[in-house]
């Protein structure tokens, strides 16, 4: 984890995302309160969290497990004058009490719990009417590439069409919309800095065997993604709780 965590803080997103997605996202919440409490779960390095509070005019509260990322989100914070709480908490365990959230976002992070318990846990934490909106790998095709599904049938086995997410959310949402992310919200700020900073990184750990496991994951997650970008990717998805 040393060196993934090495890889990954020093990126500006930690997963596919951009600015253009969030606020077409946030475009779709159409009767939030002027002050809505908000709580960004999974932020990493909170991009998006940025976005929120600038766009919102409210305090964001943001959670990750990771200090180092949550730290440069603070310095973010600062910078720009934007009211961001940082907590450093796992969304396996919120403390927070029932109904007391207007918005959940979670751009990238849902699959960390897994989407169904993600749907279900996250959802008491709204209030009623309140809008749950995340990304989630999805296959954009009915029949994936065999190279593309084996290798998520090995490191994502969950995954789904857009469709099936759509569906499983219904139970206790109603499904406001989704989209696909383009392509460019996976190279601009994830896999082209990533690329870089593999390179930077293989020679400050010339050697080191767990580094270089790591780091060929990574590559290959990345010709996956070169190769049959056309058949899955990330989708926005905006739910309200019924």
């Amino acid at each position: 984890m040393e060196y993934f965590y090495e890889l990954f803080k020093g990126l500006p997103r930690q997963g596919p995302g951009c600015r253009e997605a969030t606020l077409r996202a946030l475009g779709l919440l159409k009767d939030l309160p002027s002050h809505p409490r908000v709580l960004d779960i999974g932020c990493g390095s909170g991009m998006q969290t940025q976005i929120l509070a600038q766009e919102l005019k409210t305090k964001i509260l943001a959670i990750d497990n990771y200090r180092p990322l949550l730290d440069s989100l603070d310095r973010a914070a600062a910078r720009k004058g934007l009211d961001i709480e940082t907590r450093e908490l796992s969304m396996i365990d919120m403390p927070f009490d029932e109904e007391s959230f207007d918005l959940l976002w979670a751009e990238g992070s849902i699959f960390i719990i897994g989407l169904e318990r993600g749907l279900k846990d996250f959802r008491t934490f709204l209030k009623p009417g309140g809008y749950l909106a995340f990304t989630e790998m999805c296959w954009f095709v009915s029949e994936p590439p065999a190279e593309a599904k084996a290798y998520f049938d090995n490191v994502y086995p969950d995954m789904r069409t857009a469709d099936e997410v759509r569906r499983l959310a219904a139970s206790g949402y109603r499904v406001i919309g989704n989209f696909n992310l383009p392509e460019s919200a996976w190279w601009d700020d994830y896999y082209t800095p990533m690329l870089e900073r593999l390179k930077e990184l293989r020679i400050k750990n010339a050697g080191a065997a767990e580094a270089e496991v790591v780091y060929a994951e990574c590559e290959a997650e990345i010709e996956m993604f070169r190769r049959h970008s056309k058949s899955y990717g990330y989708v926005f998805f905006v739910l309200q709780k019924l």
